[in-house]
């Protein structure tokens, strides 16, 4: 079965005449069509972010970097000149992710549901993290 950008994984138990088999071929279908798109959304949406950010004058001077991509997780650093500057960056870097990641993305494969995207921020370290409650904004 294909995935969401019609990507397929051959499945080897497919086709097999014992229950067990098919069962196991049956299951590992849908999860590499679940997962496969996951992962086909994941990627759009951090090039779409990362072209957003070239694209956009603030962050030229300081670019906020991907470090890291666990499963559908996007973790970045953002850098602030100063304490008065954290609300309205982080505010403005917040919009970049929630417009890429809900709406371009969404765009990007013509989807019919809504995606919906939790974000959280840390001033210190991995182990604070807070979920964000910011009202959106429009760039």
């Amino acid at each position: 079965m294909p995935d969401i950008n019609g990507r397929s994984n051959g499945n080897p138990n497919a086709g097999g005449s014992a229950f067990g088999n098919v069962a196991t071929a049956e299951r590992q279908a849908i999860n590499t069509v679940i997962q496969g798109s996951a992962s086909e959304l994941i990627k759009v949406a951090m090039v779409l972010v990362q072209s957003r950010i070239n694209s956009h004058p603030r962050w030229r001077q300081r670019v906020p970097k991907l470090l890291m991509q666990i499963h559908d997780e996007l973790i970045y650093e953002v850098p602030v000149a100063s304490e008065d500057d954290i609300v309205l960056v982080t505010e403005e870097f917040v919009a970049i992710l929630r417009e890429c990641m809900e709406q371009r993305v969404a765009d990007f494969f013509h989807l019919s549901v809504p995606l919906i995207v939790n974000i959280q921020t840390s001033d210190d370290s991995w182990g604070t993290f807070k979920k964000l409650s910011i009202t959106r904004i429009n760039m």
